[in-house]
């Protein structure tokens, strides 16, 4: 019994380092963007609306996007391949097409997977918007 108390002891402490490792992790990954939460503002029932994500590289190293990845089939993006120089800065531009998304009305929060050729991969960031 006690052997199992530690066993248990041992694998809980085990999974609490591990999910503040990845929290640390999912922090940061190089690639800065002006704000990881994008606010849209007003969008008009089946209009759509185009804005420039800009970020920068605060890294030593060159940083390539990879893919991203959206929440909805609403988000169309347009990224380089281009590797991205240290402490130069990138943009990408994002369209928000509320005709593909008939049920999105009021506040709504997308989200935006930026998969980068780093470590950690991957960068969240939202898209927010009210949609009248």
């Amino acid at each position: 019994m006690k052997n199992k108390t530690i066993l248990n002891f041992q694998y809980g402490l085990v999974f609490i380092c591990s999910i503040l490792s990845c929290k640390q992790h999912s922090q940061h990954n190089g690639l800065e963007f002006e704000s990881d939460t994008l606010n849209i503002g007003v969008v008009k029932r089946g209009k759509t609306k185009t804005i420039l994500v800009k970020y920068n590289n605060n890294t030593s190293e060159p940083i390539k996007i990879i893919e991203i990845a959206e929440s909805c089939n609403c988000i169309e993006t347009t990224f380089s391949d281009k590797p991205l120089k240290p402490t130069k800065n990138g943009a990408f531009e994002l369209t928000y097409n509320n005709g593909l998304a008939p049920n999105d009305s009021g506040r709504i929060v997308k989200s935006i997977l930026v998969y980068c050729d780093t470590k950690p991969l991957l960068k969240t960031i939202y898209l927010k918007a009210i949609v009248l």
